[in-house]
C-alpha cells in the first residue's frame, strides 16, 4: 500500500526514468517500514506512544474496514485498545499479517455484537490475540456465547473485553465447584 500510494502520488514524469521509479519504490518501503513501527511501538510501550491512525494502518497494508454498521473509525479505536494493553508486546504487532490479524478478530467481535442475533467462533488464542487474557477453551465458548449479545460500545474496548473474560472464567470455576469460589 505504501509503495503505490508513493506511486499514484507522483506526476508522470517524476518516475519516468528506472532511478525515479526505484526511489519512489524506496521511498514507499520506508513509509510502509515507519507506518508499522509506528503500530509496533505503540504496542509495545502499552498506549503511551502516539495512537496510530488509519494512514498508518493503510501504509503498513492492514484494511481498517468496519464489519456492517460499525465505523472504520470504531473498529480502529477498539484495535488501538487491544494493541494498548499490557499483555500485548511490539512482537503481537510487528507485521502485516499480526496486525490484520488483529483487526480482522476484533471486526468479529463487533460484526457479532452489532448483528441480530449474531454468532462468533472465536477460540482462545483468538481473544488471546487481542489482549485478553486467562481465557480457556470453555471460556472462549461461554465469550463466544454472550458477546453476541452486547451493544457494540459495550465491547468496543479490550478492558471491556477483559471483564467479561474474567466473569466467563469466574462463572466456569464456580461451575466446576472449585473451592474457594471466586467471585461473580
Amino acid at each position: 500500500n505504501a509503495v503505490t500510494a508513493e506511486i499514484s502520488g507522483l506526476a508522470v514524469g517524476d518516475v519516468d526514468t528506472l532511478s525515479e521509479l526505484q526511489q519512489a519504490v524506496t521511498d514507499g518501503n520506508t513509509d510502509y517500514t515507519n507506518a508499522l513501527q509506528v503500530i509496533e511501538d505503540y504496542a509495545e510501550n502499552n498506549g503511551t506512544d502516539p495512537a496510530p491512525d488509519a494512514d498508518d494502518f493503510h501504509l503498513a497494508g492492514v484494511d481498517v474496514s468496519g464489519p456492517s454498521s460499525v465505523t472504520d473509525s470504531t473498529l480502529m479505536s477498539a484495535v488501538n485498545t487491544a494493541l494498548a494493553a499490557g499483555s500485548l508486546a511490539g512482537e503481537n504487532a510487528d507485521t502485516t499479517a499480526d496486525v490484520q490479524g488483529i483487526v480482522d478478530t476484533y471486526a468479529q467481535v463487533l460484526e457479532a455484537a452489532d448483528a441480530d442475533p449474531g454468532s462468533l467462533g472465536l477460540e482462545a488464542s483468538d481473544y488471546a490475540a487481542l489482549g485478553v487474557t486467562g481465557v480457556d477453551a470453555n471460556g472462549a465458548a461461554l465469550l463466544n456465547s454472550v458477546l453476541p449479545g452486547k451493544a457494540v460500545d459495550e465491547v468496543d474496548e479490550k478492558g471491556d473485553l477483559q471483564t467479561l473474560a474474567d466473569q466467563a472464567q469466574n462463572v466456569l470455576a464456580l461451575a466446576d465447584d472449585v473451592d474457594p469460589a471466586p467471585t461473580v
